[in-house]
Order: structure tokens, then sequence, then C-alpha cells
């Protein structure tokens, strides 16, 4: 097997048991090298800060501090530039898994079929990331446009290519809706201006970004496929777990654009 296509992974997990189960059906799997595993928050810290892994098993409810304070810290310390696949005892930490841009989540006790499962997909999506990451240094030499963003700390000039999506959001009826940048690394930055869709697609300035609906823009660079009928728009790894919906205005004004009938 070449060293390229090894994966290395972490396994984080309080209970001796279950982290010693997962090492064992993990073993079957020749790509995966595990190259460390903590049951403590201090050592769990210090493995993702130095060993720098590929995927990483992380239990939920940990003592000191759970799974999800844990990645907190690595991604403030811009150290987390691993995968990450949730693994608990309980459903109710699903949507949290989800909003930290997880790659999966799993109950336990894991089973074999289901890690074969999500190590094949984390395969592909390797693979696929590792062709658009070509391509995108590729693109980069030839189309580097920049764009000013006024955010909360002052103007940010951001590579347009690397604007995953533009959506706007509001916490109540009685507050004005703020535009959030996604960039490729997963950072948000939101726009401190107050602006309409129209005006942020003509600060893009290209024909790349389209609107699907009244709070969403997208790179088309991202976009992997609409369906007509559901309207859903689904992104290319690894954002293909935003669940995205064109409205029915967006879908005609997006099918005259491209030509479809």
């Amino acid at each position: 097997m070449n060293h390229c296509d090894e994966i290395k992974t972490v396994i984080i997990d309080d209970n001796n048991e279950f982290l010693q189960a997962l090492s064992e059906h993990l073993a079957i799997f020749p790509e995966i090298k595990i190259v460390g595993n903590a049951n403590h928050y201090k050592d769990a810290r210090k493995l993702l800060m130095t060993t720098k892994p590929d995927l990483v098993f992380l239990d939920v409810e940990m003592p000191e501090k759970n799974g999800f304070e844990l990645l907190t810290e690595i991604k403030d310390a811009g150290k987390a530039q691993f995968s990450v696949i949730f693994y608990t005892l309980y459903e109710k930490y699903m949507i949290d898994a989800l909003r930290e841009a997880a790659f999966d989540f799993l109950i336990k006790p894991l089973h074999v079929r289901e890690l074969k499962t999500v190590i094949e997909r984390f395969k592909q999506q390797r693979q696929h990331c590792s062709f658009q990451n070509q391509a995108e240094i590729k693109f980069d030499t030839s189309f580097n446009e920049k764009v000013a963003i006024p955010s909360l700390t002052g103007l940010q000039f951001i590579n347009k290519n690397k604007i995953v999506l533009i959506q706007s959001a509001k916490n109540s009826f009685t507050e004005k809706q703020k535009w959030e940048l996604l960039l490729n690394n997963f950072e948000e930055i939101t726009i401190k201006k107050n602006s309409s869709a129209k005006e942020i697609l003509q600060l893009m300035g290209n024909n790349n970004f389209i609107q699907i609906n009244q709070s969403c823009i997208i790179n088309i660079n991202y976009l992997g496929a609409i369906a007509f009928k559901s309207r859903e728009c689904q992104l290319v790894p690894p954002f293909a777990h935003l669940k995205l919906t064109v409205s029915r205005m967006q879908m005609t004004d997006l099918k005259d654009r491209f030509d479809l009938l």
C-alpha cells in the first residue's frame, strides 16, 4: 500500500472498553494507521495538537471537557486539519455534531460494516479533495481576484475562489439580517455592513456566484448537483452535509441561465 494511502487515525474515548474495541475493529483495515489514543482531556488535546491525524474518532461525553469543547479548542488553535467522526451512546448529540461539520456521527457500539462504509466514504472524499486542491492551485495562479469584505474586525481581502457560500440569518424578528461568508477552510466571516443579496452579488462581480434563495448565494465551483423535483442543492465534499434548497423563483432563473428546458 502506498504511504499516501494511509489514514492516520486517533481515537479519543474515556471508556477503555470502547476504545479497545474500536482499536481492534480498525485493525482490520490495512489503510488505517492508529497514531495514538487518549482517554483524558489533557492527553487528547496534546495528541491532536502534535500528531496531525487525518481522521479522529471522538467521544462526546467525557470528564473535564466534552468532545465538542475539545474540538473547539483545537479549531481555535488552528490545528483542526482533520476529519471528525463523533461516536457516542446518545443520538441527542447528532444535531450538534452536524453543526460542527463532522464527517459522520455513529452510535456505540460500532460494527465493522459501519466502519467499512464510513472509511470507504472518507477515502473517496480524500481523493476528491486531492483532485480539487490540485485544480484550485492551478486556478489560483491564473485567477486570484480578491474582494474587500467589511467584517466585524476590519476590512478583509479574500480570494473569491475560496468563498464557498454567503448566507444570511437573524436570531430574532427584530434583528436585521447579517450575511456570513463560509470559506473553504471552514472559516466564517460576518459582513458588518447591512447589505442586500443584490449588493453582495455586485460586490462579488463575476458569474461564479449565484443566488439560490433569499438568504443564500453559492459559488458554483463548489456546486455538485441540483435536483429539479425536490430543488435540493448539493455541494461537493467536504461541504456535502450542508442542506440547501433552491427557491421556485430562483430555480426558474437558474434554468434560464444554464439554458435548461
